[in-house]
C-alpha cells in the first residue's frame, strides 16, 4: 500500500512520532497533509516533547492555545521572541540569591523550583566550575562540578545525577585531582564523557574522562604565554577540537571519532597521584589522531592565525537543533588577542580602518545519521564579525545575545542585541541601565544578576 493512501487515523498517529521538521515537510506534500499536519493535537504533542526535554519552558493552559500559537511558540525557539514583551517566571522577577545559589538558578528557570546541588558556604570554597546536561526522560540532569576548597589544595571533581521533581541527588563519581598537575576548570559533560580544561604554567591542555570506566586522555593544545582559548565540545560518537596548528598557527576545527583515540585511555587513578601531565609521551596532540574533518577559520579571505605576540581566543557553543532530531547548530567565536591588551583593545589597535576580523562568529549546521552509525556532516552557515563585547558572550540558538558596556555616561549598560548577515549588530532593547551581568537562554529566558538579587523574566 502507498503511503498516501494509509488512513488518516494511521497517518495521524505516524505523526506523532515525527519531530517538528518531519511534520513540517509533511505538510508541504499536498493540502490533505497541510490540514493533517495543523492539528491542533499533534502541536501540543510536539510542544509537551519540547518541554519534556526542556527546550522549551513549559506552557500553562496549553489547551486554550490556537494551533497558530502553538506553531508561535516552536518558532521562537528558532527565531527568537517576535515582540519582546515580558513575563515573569514563578510570580515574580526578582529573587535573593548568595554564593550557593550559582548551581541553582539555571535549573530554577526551567523548574520554578530552587535544586541544591552542594551546600557551600563562602567560608568553605575558594572557586568552583560546573556544567550540566539534561537526560532523555525530561526531568532528571547530569551535573558536572569542579571544586576548589578551602584550606585545601586538591581540587574535587563530581558527577552528579539529580531529580528535578523532588531535588534528590546521587553522586555517580568523584575524584581528588592531584594538585601538582595544574589548574583544572570549565568541565563540560556530555553521557559518559567529561572534558576539562587544565593549565599549567604555561602549557594547556585538555583532559577527558570516561567516568563510568574510570579512564582518561590528554589533549595537548599548545604553549602560549597569552590566554587559554581553546575548546572541546562532543556529539555523539565524535570529538570537535578548536586548536592551533604550531606551523603556521592557523586556527582550525577538527572533528575526531571516539574510535579513533581508543588506544590512547589510561587508568584515571593516575590522576590521583602526583602524575605529571607535562610528560609528552602520554599527551594527544592534534596532529597524531587522523581527524575526519578539518576547517579553518576564514573570513573575508583571512585566515585567524596566532603568533608569539598574539594569540588566538575562541569559545564553542553546540545547540541541539530543536526542531530536528539528530541535529545540532554549533557556533564559534574567534578572536585575536594581543598579549598584556585586552580584547577591545587589540580590536581597536588592529582592525581600525580595515576589514574587522578582531572577533567573528561563525556558525555551522551539523547533521548524524540515525544510531548506530552516527556518520557525521557539517555545514558553515556564515561567518561574520561582530563586536568585541559579544566574545564574553553566549548567543542564543537563534543568535540574539545579552551584552554589556559602557555608555557616554562611563556607566554600564546591558542590552539585547540581534546578530545581522553583515558588520554590527542591532540593537533590540536596553535591560538595565546599571551595573549587571546577564544571559539570554535560547528559550528566551533572561537573567540579570545584581548585587541585590537575581532577577529572572521570560519573553514571548
Amino acid at each position: 500500500m502507498l503511503f498516501h493512501n494509509l488512513d488518516e487515523d494511521v497517518l495521524a498517529q505516524i505523526l506523532l512520532l515525527c519531530d517538528v521538521y518531519a511534520v513540517v515537510s509533511f505538510s508541504r506534500v499536498n493540502k490533505s497533509f497541510r490540514r493533517l499536519a495543523l492539528s491542533k493535537q499533534l502541536w501540543i504533542s510536539l510542544i509537551h516533547d519540547l518541554s519534556f526535554r526542556y527546550l522549551i519552558p513549559h506552557l500553562d493552559a496549553m489547551s486554550q492555545c490556537t494551533t497558530a500559537q502553538l506553531i508561535a511558540k516552536v518558532k521562537c525557539l528558532v527565531r527568537g521572541p517576535e515582540t519582546w514583551s515580558q513575563r515573569c517566571l514563578g510570580g515574580g522577577t526578582s529573587r535573593q540569591c548568595d554564593s550557593r545559589a550559582t548551581c541553582t538558578v539555571a535549573m530554577y528557570i526551567l523548574t520554578r523550583r530552587d535544586v541544591y546541588i552542594r551546600a557551600l558556604g563562602s567560608t568553605h570554597f575558594v572557586w568552583w566550575s560546573w556544567e550540566t546536561e539534561m537526560l532523555d526522560d525530561g526531568h532528571t540532569a547530569i551535573f558536572s562540578l569542579i571544586v576548589y576548597v578551602r584550606g585545601g589544595d586538591e581540587p574535587e571533581l563530581s558527577i552528579l545525577q539529580v531529580d528535578l521533581r523532588t531535588g534528590h541527588s546521587d553522586q555517580l563519581f568523584f575524584l581528588t585531582l592531584s594538585e601538582f598537575s595544574g589548574f583544572y576548570y570549565n568541565p563540560i559533560v556530555s553521557g559518559d564523557f567529561l572534558a576539562m580544561r587544565l593549565s599549567r604554567q604555561e602549557e594547556r591542555m585538555i583532559c577527558i574522562i570516561n567516568w563510568r570506566e574510570r579512564k582518561y586522555v590528554v589533549f595537548d593544545t599548545g604553549y602560549t604565554y597569552t590566554p587559554p582559548y581553546d575548546y572541546m565540545v562532543f556529539v555523539p560518537g565524535h570529538i570537535i577540537l578548536a586548536t592551533a596548528a604550531f606551523t603556521p598557527n592557523d586556527r582550525l576545527l577538527l572533528v575526531y571519532t571516539w574510535h579513533s583515540i581508543a588506544s590512547r585511555w589510561r587508568p584515571v587513578e593516575e590522576l590521583l597521584h602526583n602524575m605529571d601531565l607535562t610528560v609528552h609521551d602520554i599527551r594527544i596532540h592534534w596532529n597524531d589522531v587522523s581527524a575526519i574533518l578539518v576547517d579553518k577559520l576564514e573570513h573575508n579571505n583571512r585566515v585567524f592565525r596566532g603568533s608569539s605576540s598574539r594569540g588566538l581566543g575562541i569559545k564553542m557553543m553546540l545547540y541541539a537543533n530543536p526542531i530536528r532530531r539528530n541535529a545540532y547548530k554549533l557556533m564559534v567565536y574567534a578572536s585575536v588577542m594581543a598579549a598584556g591588551r585586552s580584547l577591545m583593545d587589540t580590536f581597536c589597535r588592529n582592525f581600525r580602518g580595515r576589514s574587522a576580523q578582531g572577533t567573528v562568529l561563525f556558525t555551522y549546521a551539523l547533521n548524524l545519521d540515525a544510531f548506530p552509525n552516527h556518520s557525521f556532516s557539517w555545514t558553515r552557515i556564515s561567518s561574520f564579525s561582530v563586536p568585541p563585547h559579544a566574545f564574553y558572550c553566549l548567543p542564543s540558538y537563534a543568535g540574539y545575545v545579552a551584552i554589556s558596556c559602557p555608555n557616554s555616561s562611563n556607566y554600564t549598560t546591558t542590552k539585547i542585541v540581534a546578530r545581522l548577515t553583515g558588520d554590527g549588530m542591532r540593537e533590540v532593547m536596553v535591560v538595565s541601565t546599571e551595573p549587571a551581568s546577564s544571559s539570554l537562554s535560547s528559550t528566551g529566558v533572561l537573567l540579570v544578576s545584581r548585587q541585590d538579587g537575581i532577577e529572572v523574566s521570560c519573553y514571548a
